[in-house]
């Protein structure tokens, strides 16, 4: 049998049916009458308590379910990147201190963490440092060329800016994110389903032989190759880029370009790379 959600004006005849077919004696159950305000007060606090029943019902099952499959929600992930920082020449050379606060003057209320340590060279006037949102989620996404300002300030700081848009700030998945996600995840359960095989290239983490995430690399380079829209080559973004706007060092990026070339994806050229296969780049950088 099927749940039935009874609302106030039923629960209230269903009772007042009950009273008249179980004794004669009360007979007035017209509106104001005291045998039908009494009814009514129950009526009252058990439609409150179906209501109730099925809110609890209806957030119990997904949760319920989700549950049961390991399947929560995906949390949100700060956005970051590389700032460009000028300087005054300065006569001995200048550690910019991880933890150095980044603020930015478009004023949406989210400041960047210096995420590493960077050293000013004696004479030079221009240096890049990672920064990560303090608060995670989509709000942190800056457009391209945002001035900043640093607590502390470095001695001889001229001005900062993101020469590349910060596009990577993701918010919690919405319930509705979530059910999507788990659909295609279930639609891949029956074994050796073209959807298994898609589903499990998203979730895949493809490592080298050092341990390294090699799908960020290959996501920078499908992002920064399908919005140009004008040639194979990656002509903006250099190792050093890619690996702060990866969250790792530049020695790990030209690994993982070896790991994407040796896939057939890619091919470097005079220290670029050059996109062979984008399916195959694609299907690398699902799991990022």
């Amino acid at each position: 049998m099927a749940f039935q959600l009874k609302d106030f004006a039923s629960i209230t005849g269903s009772m007042i049916n009950w009273m008249r077919s179980v004794q004669k004696i009360v007979t007035d159950f017209n509106p104001g009458a005291v045998m039908r305000s009494m009814l009514e007060a129950c009526a009252t606090e058990i439609d409150e308590l179906y209501k109730q029943i099925f809110i609890g019902l209806k957030e119990a099952i997904p949760v319920s379910v989700y549950t049961s499959f390991s399947f929560p929600p995906l949390a949100a992930t700060p956005a970051g990147g590389q700032l460009t920082l000028t300087f005054t020449a300065q006569g001995a050379d200048e550690v910019i201190a991880a933890g150095t606060l980044w603020i930015p003057n478009n004023g949406n209320g989210i400041n960047y963490t210096q995420t590493a340590n960077v050293t000013l060279l004696a004479g030079h006037t221009s240096v890049n440092v990672p920064v990560s949102a303090v608060t995670a989620g989509s709000a942190g996404n800056l457009p391209q060329t945002t001035g900043f300002n640093p607590n502390p300030v470095p001695t001889g700081f001229v001005s900062a800016t993101n020469t590349i848009a910060f596009i990577n700030g993701t918010d919690t998945e919405t319930p509705d994110e979530q059910k999507i996600r788990f659909n295609a995840f279930i639609s891949t359960l029956s074994r050796g389903t073209v959807a298994a095989i898609r589903y499990g290239c998203t979730t895949t983490v493809l490592l080298d032989a050092g341990g390294n995430v090699t799908e960020r690399v290959a996501k920078l380079l499908l992002e920064q190759y399908t919005s140009s829209g004008a040639g194979l080559q990656n002509h903006h973004l250099t190792q050093q880029e890619m690996a702060a706007l990866a969250g790792t060092a530049r020695e790990v990026v030209g690994r993982a370009l070896k790991e994407l070339e040796m896939a057939g994806a890619i091919e470097m050229r005079q220290g670029r790379a050059v996109v062979l296969n984008e399916e195959r780049l694609r299907l690398l950088a699902a799991g990022a």
